[in-house]
């Protein structure tokens, strides 16, 4: 048997009508059209034309408002998964400070997963070096990391 790990998983968003919907985990069939059958069956309950996620795989999930932009983001975190927003929409200048704020809030090995659409600033090499670039996932490089 596998050894068991217990996660601690961060969800955040500016919208907090968005953060109330994922709290409440109800979705709609077109949301969920490309999710394995064993998958649905296994963690997801139809009730009244909606499917409703297990709250067991919920466990361990903290949801939070944060505007990426002005607020500080948490210590200490193992994983960023930044996708489709400020390698998206925001001016290099934003992504580059953003890109900072996640460097100093990943630990020393950590890791930034960024949309496969989506591409770092040029200066990311000083901060990241890239861990799988096909799956666009970067490694903190920690030891140019002074902030």
């Amino acid at each position: 048997m596998w050894p068991t790990a217990k996660l601690s998983i961060l969800a955040t968003d500016i919208d907090e009508n968005l953060i109330n919907r994922a709290i409440e985990a109800k979705y709609q069939w077109s949301s969920l059209k490309e999710i394995p059958e064993e998958i649905l069956k296994k963690y997801f309950k139809k009730e009244n034309g909606f499917y409703l996620l297990d709250p067991s795989v919920r466990e361990g999930i903290t949801f939070r408002r944060h505007n990426i932009i002005r607020d500080e983001l948490y210590k200490d975190m193992d994983i960023i998964l930044c996708r489709n927003l400020a390698f998206t929409y925001f001016s290099k200048t934003c992504q580059i400070e953003i890109l900072k704020k996640i460097g100093a809030s990943l630990n020393s090995k950590g890791y930034l997963i960024i949309g496969k659409d989506e591409t770092l600033p040029l200066t990311y090499p000083t901060l990241f070096c890239s861990a799988f670039p096909k799956e666009k996932i970067y490694k903190k490089n920690s030891s140019s990391y002074h902030l």
